[in-house]
Parts: C-alpha cells; structure tokens; sequence
C-alpha cells in the first residue's frame, strides 16, 4: 500500500464530529481548556482519525465484506496536522503528521466469517 493522504484535520471537522457523535469534550473544543491541560490547542477525537483512516483505505482499495479496525493513538491530533497513512515495517498502518511523528498506528483485518 502506497501512503494514503488522510488530508488535514481543520477546526470545522473537529466541532461536526463532536455534534455528529455528541462529544462535547472541551479538550475538543475549546482553546482556554485546552491550554490549561497542558496541551498547545485543541486535539481530534480519537475516532475520528480513525474514521479518516478507514475513509482512505475504502477509496484507495475498496471496503472489506467485514473486518476490525485496531487504532492505537500514540500523540495528540491538533488542527492543522496533515496526516498520512503507510504500512509500517511489522504490518501495522503508521498514521503520521507531515514532519514524521506517528500519531497512531492501525490494524485493519478482515473477519473469515
């Protein structure tokens, strides 16, 4: 699989996925919160990287009859990272920011029954 581009993780996606799933979080949401957790902005929801990732997958090699996602997060998602996806060396798909930190890693497997 040739690296799949996730696209960039704006603002505007962020706040429909919180009133799409009912998440209103502030980590999410909102910047004063945020920054008081210690953190430079507000994060994506961790499903939603997910749900870029299948999105990317889907369009580059069609969906699975049925399958797993297994989505690890190793670091925050904040507005304005632009995100890839490749099959790292053991397998699993790296989800990277454009300067290279892996952001989170995925198992999708297909089911046999």
């Amino acid at each position: 699989m040739e690296a799949l581009d996730l696209g960039m993780v704006t603002r505007v996606m962020i706040a429909r996925y919180a009133c799409a799933v009912g998440d209103f979080n502030p980590i999410h949401l909102d910047d004063d919160f945020a920054r008081r957790a210690g953190l430079p902005s507000v994060i994506a929801h961790g499903p939603l990287i997910g749900a870029l990732l299948l999105h990317a997958a889907f369009r580059a090699a069609g969906a699975p009859q049925s399958g797993k996602l297994d989505l690890r997060l190793r670091e925050p998602v904040f507005p304005g990272d632009h995100l890839t996806a490749a099959v790292a060396g053991d397998g699993a798909i790296q989800i990277k920011d454009t300067a290279g930190r892996v952001k989170a890693t995925a198992h999708l497997t297909r089911d046999l029954c």
